[in-house]
């Protein structure tokens, strides 16, 4: 099964008095905690979306399979190995 994905960091944070969302790709974790770092956070989330095929050119997507909240701390503690062991685990919640 060729499962693909892409996975992003979600941080509400208020600004000027009102609750915000900022959406940024998985990869870019220095910069979501950068983002963090010079924000009011109310809360921080990594998550993924997946594409699974279902017939030649056709698959069907899955939003939101998985979900990991964070503390500022925790993200920033955030490295490529962290990353690549959450990506793992989604591929064997959804293969089995």
């Amino acid at each position: 099964m060729d499962i693909t994905g892409f996975d992003f960091w979600e941080i509400k944070y208020i600004d000027s008095g009102e609750q915000k969302l900022k959406i940024i790709d998985g990869n870019m974790f220095e910069m979501a905690r950068e983002f963090a770092a010079e924000h009011e956070v109310m809360s921080i989330a990594f998550y993924a979306n997946i594409m699974i095929p279902t017939a030649p050119n056709r698959s069907i997507e899955k939003d939101r399979v998985y979900e990991k909240s964070l503390t500022k701390e925790e993200l920033s503690m955030v490295t490529r190995e962290w990353l690549e062991e959450r990506r793992k685990e989604i591929v064997h919640a959804v293969v089995d």
